[in-house]
C-alpha cells in the first residue's frame, strides 16, 4: 500500500502550520518529500534555525520535477530541498518506482516509469 502524502502534515505539525495545506504532487513522492521534512525539522530541534520561522508553504509538481517552497529553513536544508527536486526527474510521480522526465505531444512534462507513462 503507498502512503499518502497527506498524513505528512500530521506526521511534521510544526513545519505544516497552514491547516488547509495540501500537495499538488502525486503520492510517488511521498518517500523523498517524507526525507526532506525529516531533515529540515531535524535541524529545527537542533537549533540551527529558529523553529518557529520554519514554515513549508507549498509542494508541487513543476515542469515535470517536484517543488518544495518553505521559509525560514537554513542554507543546508536549502541544499538538500534542491536535491531532492533534482532527484524527483528520477522518480515516478505516481508510485515512486525509478522513472524518467518525459514529455507529451503538448510539451507538457512529467515524471513516469514505464508502467505510467502516459499514451501520446
Amino acid at each position: 500500500m503507498m502512503n499518502d502524502l497527506n498524513e505528512l502534515p500530521k506526521k511534521y505539525p510544526s513545519l505544516f502550520k497552514n491547516e488547509s495545506f495540501h500537495f499538488e504532487c502525486g503520492n510517488g513522492w511521498y518517500e523523498l518529500i517524507d526525507v526532506m521534512c525529516s531533515i529540515i525539522e531535524r535541524r529545527q530541534r537542533r537549533g540551527s534555525v529558529p523553529s518557529d520561522d520554519i514554515e513549508i508553504t507549498q509542494i508541487k509538481e513543476k515542469f515535470g520535477g517536484l517543488r518544495f517552497y518553505c521559509e525560514g529553513a537554513d542554507e543546508y536544508s536549502y541544499g538538500m530541498i534542491d536535491f531532492a527536486e533534482k532527484l524527483s526527474k528520477r522518480i515516478c510521480e505516481v508510485c515512486g518506482n525509478p522513472g524518467k522526465l518525459l514529455k507529451t505531444d503538448s510539451d507538457w512534462l512529467y515524471t513516469a516509469c514505464d508502467e505510467h507513462k502516459r499514451d501520446k
